[in-house]
């Protein structure tokens, strides 16, 4: 039996039925983090980040959280997938953390249809399970009319105090109508996104673009 199987069989775990997404990661520390997707695949299912640990044999769960999506709800008929994650010390804090980068489908709209929807969470660990940081970096509707964005996130000491902050870079794009040419034109432009990490926190919080003074 897996050490996910073990740890959700003990009293008092609500998760019944589940299924996993790719092995536990090692946090480094004796304890471990996955991801499961619980219940149904048919019902309203929300990923769920779990840090387990196992000591002689028998694996407990030491915490949990739900990885909700900014954009409201999954699709019914597409299960949210975990394109990239990995787990260590991301913040160099001495703590560990988790790293999930979340595809999911918006359910469809009227006019617009669903949207394709790459969300990136940080998970900190202690003391217990909690978002750290999280933004889209992947948007992609069906309707070529409506903004599309594709950015890459990567780490950087912008602030130079040691501890990596979060880049996010890339571009949007959207049709628009042109009168010149009497068509739609896609119209494009560069984004970038810094998060700095925050030591009374512990997270990450997005400054303020250059040239213009951060408020409280």
């Amino acid at each position: 039996m897996s050490m996910i199987k073990r740890a959700l069989s003990g009293k008092g775990n609500n998760i019944k039925s589940f299924s996993q997404c790719g092995k536990p990661l090692a946090l480094g520390d004796s304890r471990f983090v996955s991801v499961v997707f619980p219940g149904d695949p048919s019902a309203d299912i929300i990923p769920t980040v779990l840090v387990l640990s196992e000591n002689g044999g028998k694996a407990q769960i030491e915490g949990m959280i739900e990885l909700s999506p900014t954009e409201g709800i999954f699709a019914y008929t597409s299960y949210p997938t975990i394109a990239e994650r990995k787990a260590g010390d991301l913040d160099n804090d001495g703590e560990p953390e988790a790293w999930f980068f979340l595809r999911y489908n918006t359910p469809p709209e009227p006019g617009v249809g669903s949207t394709a929807i790459g969300e990136y969470f940080i998970i900190d660990v202690d003391p217990s399970p909690r978002i750290a940081f999280n933004t889209i970096s992947s948007r992609d509707p069906i309707a070529d009319t409506y903004l599309h964005v594709a950015e890459k996130v990567r780490y950087g000491d912008e602030s130079s105090d040691g501890h990596p902050d979060v880049i996010v870079k890339g571009k949007q794009c959207q049709l628009m109508y042109n009168e010149v040419k009497d068509d739609n034109v896609s119209s494009c432009e560069e984004t970038r996104r810094v998060y700095l990490w925050d030591a009374e926190t512990d997270s990450w919080k997005q400054a303020a673009p250059k040239g213009v003074t951060a408020t409280p």
